[in-house]
């Protein structure tokens, strides 16, 4: 068959796609419809099942091309290992623009979905999001080898200036990312960050981390605390709880929350008026644990040791319980529920910077601003890293990050005082 005769086919799944991508990442998978995107796409239902078979192999496609362009656009930029400064800061632009493009954004949601539903799926595009990285890698490579840089996992640290420059979850959860002469200090204080270490002089952030005193936990209406027991209360909460993270927002019944604790949804809909004010309740109570969950810790002789010790409670309290589901969660739902998903990156922020804090303090040294902590944070956790992972580190692993956090956080410090 010619090309001519083949060019109207093409045509047609390109167009089919590029509706499918429109409507999944900005509407997700549970809410996109085959019959929204045919509309979208302007043709028939049956047009689109010629092309793919379901929903979900059209939702693959869709986000396997998004990803691929993405890799693509990082293996152009231009390196020079004698400006290894300007070549890095190329590489952040680059990652930083991608990162908070709404294609990506849509990608990452798309990828949770995938995490919750199709787990195979999921597996594929965390390895492959790794692997979008590998062209810093490879030139952290070319650095280390010239002992511009010290790394034994030139990948790993690659991975490590990606997450540093994107802040971890930060725009995921509905924070607006910088532009402009703000966006060129970011990556330029992070790049600094990579190559020497955090200096807290490059944190011209001078806004204070919010205080866990801010994160008040949500306190119920007079009616149903009367009508209901505290054990039948907290069942309910639990219970609303699970079936938001097991299932999304969209896909969590009312219904099923009543049947399960035995309250009537009269009551819940007094109370909370409907299943968005339910869901706000529930995710409010855990931000209000988050934020309480790293109390100071008592300071050895040993600063590096604590610090090291603070950041693998720091990454314990990411990966432990439901947190990485929230994730999942807010970061889908946050266009909907902005104020809800800055409050969960937020209260993370203000548990570490409470502990942090008076921890430096205890041995002299100075605490950064609101952006440093935000870079610990970001270093301790791997940033996004271990999000859509399919196994999550164990101790050992665990602790060798805690320490090169440590490391990497403290050289910062002692440039910036020296």
């Amino acid at each position: 068959m010619s090309a001519v005769a083949l060019k109207p086919a093409v045509d047609r799944r390109e167009a089919i796609m590029a509706a499918a991508r429109a409507c999944f990442f900005e509407r997700g998978f549970d809410r996109t419809s085959i019959d929204a995107v045919a509309a979208e796409a302007k043709v028939s239902k049956q047009t689109i099942y010629e092309f793919f078979a379901s929903k979900t192999k059209l939702f693959e496609a869709v986000v396997r091309a998004t990803l691929a362009a993405g890799r693509e656009h990082l293996d152009a930029v231009a390196t020079d290992t004698a400006d290894p400064r300007k070549s890095l800061e190329r590489f952040a632009g680059h990652l930083f623009a991608r990162f908070v493009d709404p294609s990506n954004l849509g990608l990452f949601r798309a990828s949770i979905v995938a995490t919750r539903q199709m787990p195979k799926l999921a597996a594929d595009l965390h390895r492959q999001r790794l692997g979008a990285g590998d062209a810093v890698g490879r030139f952290v490579e070319e650095l280390a080898g010239q002992s511009v840089l010290e790394t034994t996992e030139p990948m790993r640290a690659g991975v490590r200036l990606g997450g540093l420059v994107t802040e971890g979850s930060r725009y995921f959860l509905a924070h607006a990312p910088p532009a402009g002469a703000e966006r060129k200090r970011l990556i330029a204080a992070n790049v600094t960050l990579f190559l020497d270490g955090y200096r807290a002089a490059s944190d011209d952030d001078q806004t204070r981390p919010p205080a866990s005193a801010q994160f008040i936990r949500p306190e119920l209406g007079q009616q149903v605390a009367v009508r209901l027991v505290p054990v039948k209360l907290a069942a309910l909460f639990a219970t609303a709880a699970e079936e938001f993270l097991a299932l999304g927002y969209a896909r969590a019944s009312l219904d099923r929350v009543a049947r399960s604790t035995g309250v009537s949804k009269s009551t819940l809909h007094r109370q909370f008026v409907d299943k968005q004010g339910l869901f706000a309740h529930v995710v409010g109570i855990r931000i209000h644990k988050i934020a309480q969950a790293l109390p100071p810790t008592a300071p050895t002789a040993n600063l590096e040791h604590d610090i090291a010790t603070l950041a693998a409670a720091t990454l314990d309290a990411h990966l432990a319980g439901d947190l990485i589901a929230l994730h999942h969660l807010m970061i889908e739902e946050a266009a909907a529920f902005g104020d809800l998903a800055r409050s969960l990156y937020d209260a993370q922020i203000a548990a570490v910077a409470n502990a942090l804090a008076p921890l430096l303090a205890a041995h002299g040294w100075p605490c950064p601003g609101a952006r440093g902590v935000r870079a610990f944070h970001t270093l301790a956790t791997f940033g996004v890293r271990f999000l859509t992972a399919e196994r999550l580190p164990g101790r050992r692993r665990r602790d060798d990050l805690a320490v090169e956090t440590a490391r990497i956080f403290l050289y910062g410090l002692a440039a910036q005082s020296s």
